[in-house]
């Protein structure tokens, strides 16, 4: 057996702190084909206190509808609020690589941030958190 300590983490210098407060003004979509566009428009500009962010849960690497423009609009809408767009894959093992689909490389132009290999949970926790 070899103790190797060198690998062990210091003690803690305080006590555990758990932080209890968190911004949860975010919306979370999992867009699907055939999505309204309006309800989702409607959903950003309708929400009654502020929305910091939206986390948006795409096909696979990153793609989504090429064809909605409205998917678009949305986004120069929630880019005018001051809203951050973090885009999330529904794959269950998955990661945001929008070099891989024309759809990512719009997406990327029009500010999402990709979350990479992050599941939306994470994602959202992780906002919540920033945002406190």
């Amino acid at each position: 057996i070899v103790d190797n300590k060198n690998l062990a983490l210091p003690p803690p210098r305080a006590p555990f702190r758990a932080w209890k407060k968190m911004d949860c003004r975010l919306i979370v979509l999992r867009l699907i084909p055939g999505f309204d566009d309006s309800g989702l428009i409607a959903l950003l500009e309708q929400s009654k206190s502020p929305v910091k962010a939206l986390v948006l849960e795409l096909y696979g690497t990153g793609n989504a509808p090429s064809r909605k423009d409205a998917l678009i609009r949305l986004m120069d809408i929630a880019k005018a609020r001051g809203v951050l767009i973090v885009a999330t894959s529904q794959c269950f093992r998955g990661a945001v690589l929008f070099s891989k689909y024309a759809v990512g490389n719009l997406l990327l132009k029009a500010g999402v941030l990709p979350a990479g290999d992050m599941t939306t949970e994470a994602v959202v926790t992780k906002l919540a958190y920033l945002f406190a």
